[in-house]
């Protein structure tokens, strides 16, 4: 028997919760309510969102969410902030090079302009440089950090390993090799056979291209170095210990279907998937006498029309929370991860007393 997710230790012991899933699953508010239950537990708690929806703020109580922490009124060590949206390679190169003539000159290069261009991911790659930057901020105990919906949380989460890949992948070394080949061809030679071989082998091979590409990782070899360095970084923070991932999702069955093939691609990069919540789960109503019903409400004067509308509005309710528990009994009968159960609620989460019903859910001992 699967045991049930064990939230309240995660908020205590983990440095760094992601959570992730699909769209329309409730990621922004159970981000909201985990972060709410850890500054329960005394942690000093930040919860960012990459979701430039309201919904965060609003069920936080804040006017709007910035790109830097705000304290959350009325729940103390509770945080909240906005990875932005519009955040560049260029602003982070900007950041980290060595000095502002060399982040100038390295940002108008054509290649740096082409790979940034080219590149998928570097968005992604400045949240998660971000990430890095808060989780060694002495100021905060946990992040708590609400990821894009599926494909573009594991574009997310594979930005440090694209750039990895492009600063060392094979396609760029054989490039610099035959740079350093034609190096040694060309400068091999003296006067005028040199520089007549030299442009015929810039015709036949791109060898000018190389040359300036070469000059070019020889002029910033910091910023690139300084690159590779963090990127590693970043998938050593994801594979910490402390990094734990949550899936999130709800009962429907094509949901659930799309988090298994999600949790997959996640075990592929090596992510450790912690365990999954259910959100909008609904528990079984209580059983009814309709008989019993029915003579209750004729002897009160109750309309034989309201009585009917009612049994058919529980025996709706009961069909669904039929459907939510096979969906869950499928899911764990194939797959060993935890699983906690948020109830759904009247309607959509919009303050801090939904976000208290949901942190009671996820502090539920069961």
């Amino acid at each position: 028997m699967t045991q049930p997710l064990d939230v309240v230790s995660l908020t205590k012991t983990g440095r760094i919760l992601l959570c992730g899933g699909t769209g329309g699953v409730g990621k922004t508010t159970t981000a909201a309510a985990i972060g709410m239950l850890a500054a329960k537990q005394g942690r000093r708690t930040l919860v960012l969102t990459i979701d430039p929806a309201r919904r965060l703020a609003d069920a936080m109580g804040l006017a709007g969410l910035e790109a830097r922490p705000q304290a959350v009124p009325g729940q103390p060590g509770l945080h909240a902030m906005m990875l932005d949206p519009g955040s560049s390679l260029d602003e982070l190169i900007a950041r980290h090079a060595t000095t502002p003539e060399s982040a100038r000159a390295f940002l108008k290069s054509p290649y740096y302009q082409q790979v940034s261009r080219t590149v998928a991911g570097s968005r992604e790659f400045v949240a998660m440089e971000k990430i890095h930057e808060l989780a060694d901020d002495p100021d905060y105990d946990l992040l708590v950090v609400d990821t894009p919906p599926s494909s573009q949380a594991l574009d997310f989460i594979d930005a440090p390993a694209r750039l990895l890949e492009l600063l060392d992948g094979s396609g760029l070394g054989l490039l610099l090799r035959a740079n350093s080949l034609a190096n040694r061809l060309t400068f091999g030679l003296a006067g005028r056979s040199q520089r007549q071989f030299a442009r015929l082998f810039e015709q036949l091979t791109g060898h000018r291209m190389m040359m300036d590409l070469n000059l070019f990782f020889d002029a910033y070899g910091d910023i690139i170095d300084g690159f590779r360095t963090r990127a590693q970084r970043l998938q050593a923070l994801l594979r910490d210990p402390q990094c734990a991932f949550v899936l999130i999702m709800t009962p429907a069955s094509d949901v659930a279907t799309m988090a298994s093939q999600y949790a997959q691609r996640l075990r592929a990069a090596d992510i450790r998937i912690t365990g999954a919540i259910f959100n909008q789960f609904v528990e079984p109503p209580l059983e009814i006498d309709a008989a019993a019903l029915q003579g209750s409400a004729e002897r009160r004067g109750i309309s034989e029309d309201l009585v009917a509308r009612s049994l058919a509005c529980h025996d709706e309710w009961m069909m669904r929370a039929e459907h939510d528990q096979s969906v869950l009994k499928r899911w764990l009968s194939a797959s060993s991860l935890p699983v906690r159960t948020v109830p759904r609620l009247a309607g959509n989460v919009s303050s801090q007393s939904d976000l208290e019903r949901i942190v009671t859910a996820l502090n539920d001992p069961d």
